[in-house]
């Protein structure tokens, strides 16, 4: 607690924690999605449809884990929350390092990995009322800042080990040390559990799907996201395999594209203080598409 003193008040103490965590968490998330499936089409012999299956497995775990971790989330706060599916995740990367099937691990790598996007996001919420939306970009910019790290750090480690099972097992570490890192998030009057009877959370369930605007950008938030799931999922095997980069260049590539990412992120604020948020996803979908179909 003496090294949190040094970020001064508690919202500077609370960002602190929520940097730290989101950092190394995205690093290690952002990285997998890079040499995934060059890792198991490589070295574990899985052919393009085995790549397809795990991606599909793993999201399936991210549907069953909004109802589990959204129920038990209520018991134990959202710091205790985020430190668990940390952990966890943690613990699943072990595996898949270890030899442990990849399709039996990655489901319940998706349920922790969507509980902590959205826990990270309350705490981050919970910094400061006065100042959410500094507290808010600095969160995007530093995971921002990760996803230019990783695909470069990650692809040169695996170069330099031989393989990509020892860069997981490193991510392993370093989502354990995330888990703990937020266990120093200092408890704020709102940030610990406030349970609610199973009746009540569901309830609270069936009233977000009442509110139709919400419902319809999800579902054209979500359609777009399946459209644009298979250039995510394909994107390092057809880079690699089809246009002949080698898996470090292709790292690079992914850094470079972080970069923009990054540059959009930082220059949102200013784009939402002039334009209505649904134009600012309609620029941004329409980008997408064009980048998606560009060769």
């Amino acid at each position: 607690m003496k090294l949190l003193a040094l970020f001064g008040s508690p919202a500077r103490q609370r960002m602190g924690v929520i940097a730290t965590s989101a950092m190394l968490f995205v690093m290690v998330d952002s990285g997998f999605d890079v040499i995934g499936p060059l890792w198991t089409t490589s070295e574990l012999g899985l052919p393009n449809s085995g790549w397809a299956f795990i991606r599909a497995a793993r999201f399936s775990g991210t549907l069953a884990g909004i109802l589990v971790f959204g129920i038990l989330v209520e018991r134990i706060g959202s710091r205790w929350m985020s430190a668990l599916v940390l952990g966890g995740a943690g613990l699943a990367f072990a595996a898949m390092a270890s030899g442990v099937p990849v399709r039996w691990v990655i489901p319940l790598y998706g349920a922790f990995t969507c509980a902590l996007y959205v826990n990270l996001n309350v705490l981050t919420q919970r910094v400061s009322a006065r100042r959410q939306g500094l507290a808010n970009v600095i969160y995007r910019a530093v995971g921002g800042a990760a996803a230019v790290i990783a695909p470069v750090l990650a692809t040169q480690a695996g170069q330099a080990a031989g393989s990509y099972a020892p860069v997981i097992m490193a991510g392993a570490v370093l989502l354990g040390f995330g888990g703990l890192a937020i266990l120093l998030y200092p408890e704020a009057g709102s940030t610990g559990p406030s349970p609610r009877a199973l009746p009540g959370v569901l309830t609270a369930y069936r009233k977000s799907f009442a509110l139709r605007p919400l419902l319809v950008l999800l579902i054209l938030d979500q359609s777009f996201a399946c459209t644009a799931a298979p250039v995510v999922a394909f994107a390092a095997i057809r880079f690699t395999r089809q246009l002949h980069y080698g898996e470090t260049d292709f790292g690079m590539l992914c850094t470079a594209i972080a970069v923009g990412g990054l540059l959009i992120i930082l220059a949102s604020g200013w784009l939402m203080e002039r334009l209505r948020p649904n134009n600012v996803l309609g620029l941004a979908w329409l980008g997408c598409s064009l980048a998606a179909v560009a060769r």
